[in-house]
């Protein structure tokens, strides 16, 4: 039997017989122009090819494709709209052939790359190269389905590697599995292992494996979505060989809707309307199918950032750029595929899943992101920068066992912040004191400070100033002088000293950070208000008058200090920023107004005032705005003290002859309720509430049996109805014990 009719039948049997595929003209003849072509390094040239028929009439092989024997000397780019041109570029030194292939079959040009003085034109005669002593066949094996065909292409080589002169082959098979023409086209013809082989004039010979077998195949795909108009091609490999990919036009292809999507004999897709579709290749009795959906028409591509100026890109980090497809209606068509291309692979990379690109190196480059349509597309210019590191707190004040999450920025040379950081290392510089993850948690494990460093892999870096301490401040007398003093609610017998100076400190409070306190000290001979780490150093006077000042509480943002001060005349309510610039008083008047307390959110401050004839609870506004009374009873009530609900404590006197005690009273300023909180047979002079709500210390005032008086602070749990009652322990015979104020 002829081959021809040979392979009429096994095809038959084994593909379905597609009538269009065995309509078409096969390639017989492919030529590559020009034959043979001398470049100079870097230069570009255009190469065509022609495919022909057995009666040398043209074909047109619907999948075209070109390739380069060795990348390292030319590459080749084409377009597969007009697949028949190829651009070649020269990168190196030496020889390679360009091959292009349609429809299995393969012709070929010698390019010689020389420096770049010399002539350019065509290349060298073949006879100018030196003889081949080794014959190699590409593809090295060939794994084949029955009725598949495979072209074989002999390269010649001289004993350094180098390119050889060609020579006449003899191509033979070795086996009944394949048959093998005079070009080295291999045809498969049933299942079984063998071999082809190769032979020239001179002596030379080489053989590969056929391995034929019934194999099953496979989309490299799961889906496909499409734009109406755009079109696509499915790819086809087989698993069981090595995911070599497979020969479209073997296949029978079949759309199931062909108004939502088309598909030619070599799986390319045209989309056509919107709407759903499955299209199916089948082979035999092998067959598989893969959802394609066509989404509306893209009209609008929206992007962010904007494009126009220079996006800046840390080296190591990374920043966000993204693309949206919108629909005429406004809304996003996420099935729509956006095709991002970088200009410089080595200073960028885009991850268009997580939507970032990210800076390798040092340099200037773009990023174009296209739609599916015409005019859908945008283009970044990027600037890869050794960034600045911001951290989001530069310093905090933390309790033993207390973490805080830090987070980070890249910036631009002017320090504004560009993007979130990555690929930090965090450090701590004393991890007796705090530890830190190398997500920037913090620890805090023992009283102290410390620095937490993040630096970037360029060396850039950022600090964070921790300060570790008690959660309660207060003042005791047991050094002698006034003193400041921090604890813990779970060691209430161990404080540790937080001052150590001349003359008295005492009234300290905790800035909202945690990381500073503001207090009053008389070491300059007058009581001033001062400011210094959480742990006592670098104590700052902010005050500097002849008057007496005291009471400082701090506003929400840390940025401004509330006290008392006499400077004129009688003790008013007065504000100044933390450096102590800008002092002024908030009230005024004949009538004493002093306790001051900032509410939690900043905006009110509670203070008592003697202005209705006796000591009320007012507030006003952060700026002194709207002074009103809200406690006018004829009892008296002081010390005004803010809840974290932003319900308001005070002191209430109740007096039963000459026996007077006060306790804690706790307003709900919405609904005016006000509820009693600590017991009516504490005599309570002074009080602090916790940040959590969940304790009260309370300043105890009681007499001595000689006639004396003695203070200590009590801690009473709020939220299990003021029990567990703990005090400071004294330390020495008649220490007092005053100034209770918690870390919030």
């Amino acid at each position: 039997m002829k081959l021809d009719c040979l392979l009429a039948v096994l095809v038959s049997s084994t593909l379905a017989a597609a009538p269009l595929a065995a309509q078409k003209p096969k390639v017989r003849d492919v030529r590559v122009a020009p034959k043979s072509y001398t470049m100079r390094l870097g230069q570009k040239k255009a190469f065509s090819v022609s495919f022909t028929d057995a009666k040398g009439q043209a074909v047109f092989p619907e999948n075209v494709r070109w390739r380069s024997t060795n990348e390292a000397v030319v590459m080749v780019q084409w377009n597969d709209a007009a697949p028949n041109i190829a651009t070649v570029t020269a990168v190196g030194l030496g020889s390679a052939n360009v091959d292009a292939i349609g429809d299995g079959r393969a012709g070929s040009a010698l390019v010689e790359v020389v420096e770049g003085g010399d002539a350019v034109g065509p290349a060298k005669p073949q006879a100018t190269l030196g003889p081949a002593t080794v014959m190699r066949l590409e593809p090295a094996a060939l794994w084949l389905i029955p009725g598949e065909e495979a072209q074989l292409i002999a390269k010649f080589f001289q004993e350094d590697g180098s390119p050889a002169r060609n020579e006449a082959v003899k191509w033979e098979s070795l086996t009944p599995v394949a048959n093998i023409n005079d070009k080295g086209m291999v045809v498969a013809l049933r299942e079984g292992a063998g071999f082809v082989q190769a032979t020239t004039t001179s002596g030379l010979r080489a053989r590969i494996q056929v391995q034929v077998q019934q194999a099953k195949f496979r989309f490299r795909r799961t889906g496909v979505s499409l734009s109406p108009g755009s079109k696509d091609t499915l790819r086809v490999y087989i698993p069981s060989q090595n995911g070599r990919s497979f020969n479209p036009l073997l296949l029978q292809w079949l759309s199931s809707n062909v108004g939502v999507v088309r598909v030619s004999q070599n799986g390319v897709l045209t989309a056509v309307a919107p709407g759903s579709a499955e299209v199916k290749a089948t082979l035999g009795f092998n067959d598989f199918k893969i959802p394609v959906k066509v989404h509306e028409p893209v009209e609008e591509l929206r992007v962010i950032p904007e494009v126009g100026k220079t996006v800046l890109v840390p080296m190591g980090g990374s920043i966000r750029i993204a693309g949206r497809a919108m629909a005429a209606n406004g809304e996003e068509i996420k099935e729509a595929i956006l095709n991002w291309e970088v200009g410089d692979t080595t200073l960028i990379s885009y991850d268009a899943d997580a939507q970032r690109v990210s800076g390798k190196q040092l340099g200037k480059t773009t990023l174009k992101v296209r739609g599916p349509g015409p005019g859908l597309e945008a283009q970044w210019n990027i600037e890869v920068i050794a960034g600045g590191l911001l951290l989001s707190v530069n310093r905090a004040g933390l309790g033993v066992g207390e973490q805080k999450s830090v987070s980070a920025s890249f910036t631009d040379s002017t320090g504004t912040p560009i993007s979130p950081a990555s690929d930090l290392v965090w450090t701590s510089s004393d991890d007796a004191v705090a530890t830190v993850d190398q997500g920037g948690s913090i620890t805090a494990t023992g009283i102290g400070h410390a620095l937490i460093i993040a630096s970037t892999p360029w060396k850039s870096a950022d600090t964070a100033d921790i300060y570790v301490q008690g959660e309660l401040l207060f003042t005791s007398s047991r050094g002698g002088s006034w003193d400041i003093y921090a604890v813990d609610r779970s060691s209430l017998e161990a404080p540790v000293q937080i001052t150590n100076a001349p003359g008295d400190q005492m009234s300290a409070v905790y800035s909202p950070d945690g990381s500073r306190i503001a207090y009053v000290s008389t070491q300059d001979g007058n009581p001033e208000i001062y400011v210094a780490n959480a742990d006592g150093s670098d104590p700052v006077r902010l005050t500097d008058t002849p008057s007496l000042e005291n009471m400082p509480s701090w506003t929400g943002d840390g940025e401004q200090i509330v006290y008392q001060s006499n400077a004129t005349g009688k003790t008013q309510i007065w504000i100044m920023k933390r450096d102590g610039s800008n002092a002024h008083a908030l009230t005024e008047g004949d009538a004493t107004n002093f306790q001051p307390a900032v509410s939690p959110n900043g905006r009110q401050i509670a203070f008592t005032s003697t202005r209705d004839g006796s000591y009320d609870i007012f507030l006003m506004g952060i700026d002194g705005s709207n002074q009103r009374n809200i406690t006018k009873t004829a009892r008296k009530q002081t010390r005004p003290v803010w809840f974290p609900d932003n319900k308001l404590g005070f002191l209430i006197e109740e007096r039963s002859g000459s026996d007077i005690k006060a306790f804690v009273m706790r307003a709900d300023l919405g609904t005016g309720e006000i509820k009693p909180v600590s017991p009516k047979d504490l005599s309570v002079t002074d009080y602090a509430v916790s940040g959590d709500g969940e304790l009260l210390a309370v300043v105890i005032t009681r007499l001595t049996n000689n006639g004396g008086i003695t203070r200590k602070i009590a801690i009473l749990q709020i939220k299990s109805g003021l029990s567990g009652q703990a005090e400071i322990p004294q330390a020495i015979a008649g220490e007092q014990i005053l100034d209770p104020a918690f870390r919030w």
